[in-house]
């Protein structure tokens, strides 16, 4: 396994490659992004464990939290003990992660047959408004402990143009950060879509467990151009 620390359109990053000898690994590309407070070393730590990556890139959040760690958007503690999601600067974000996407590819033309983006918790959030803002890019979206951004709907001009997509959405039925009915959304809403979508639930907290990883690895394992489970 090779890790190499590299810069992307003024955005951290580390690239993992698997080592993997098999052609259809090899083309594959995983572009992987963090959740709150986190940071692109967390989910790089899950690049033994996901062998059929092929190829994989862990971006570094674009802002800096009041605690350190990253983020893709500000999020506001609001008095009475809930949150709030600033909406709009996620909308800005996704637009700089397609225009990050597409500097990384453009830098190696011709490299990756398939590219998936996708994250946990937050970064679940802003790899599935890069995908729909972008879905030309992609031939998977891999969500993991999300939720749905608002006013998504909004974004999808033609729900055809999303119909060669893999999406995998999995989520913990005991996850007290974002509840179950945050993935059960995600769920609803990629079904009124014509993607290819696998949903799972795990007996698990805001977390990846094992059970997770292996259906990670068998999802990806399927991912090819023109193939949307």
């Amino acid at each position: 396994m090779k890790t190499e620390r590299i810069k992307v359109n003024n955005i951290d990053g580390i690239l993992i490659q698997t080592g993997s000898e098999s052609a259809s690994i090899s083309g594959r590309l995983l572009i992987l992004l963090h959740g709150y407070g986190a940071d692109m070393h967390n989910l790089a730590g899950f690049a033994p464990y996901l062998p059929e990556a092929g190829t994989i890139l862990c971006l570094q959040g674009i802002l800096a939290t009041p605690f350190g760690g990253r983020s893709w958007f500000d999020i506001h503690y609001l008095p009475d003990g809930t949150f709030q999601f600033d909406e709009q600067q996620a909308l800005v974000t996704g637009d700089i992660m397609v225009k990050t996407i597409e500097r990384f590819l453009s830098e190696r033309p011709n490299q990756f047959t398939s590219v998936i983006v996708g994250g946990i918790s937050q970064g679940a959030g802003i790899a599935m408004l890069t995908g729909i803002m972008a879905p030309q890019i992609f031939t998977g979206l891999m969500l993991l402990s999300g939720r749905c951004p608002d006013r998504i709907e909004q974004l999808i001009v033609d729900p055809q143009r999303l119909a060669h997509l893999a999406v995998f959405v999995g989520h913990g039925t005991l996850d007290p950060v974002l509840q179950i009915e945050n993935g059960r959304d995600l769920n609803l809403f990629w079904q009124r879509l014509p993607v290819g979508l696998t949903y799972r639930e795990y007996s698990m907290g805001h977390e990846i467990s094992q059970a997770e990883i292996q259906d990670m690895n068998q999802w990806l394992s399927a991912v090819n151009p023109g193939n949307t489970l």
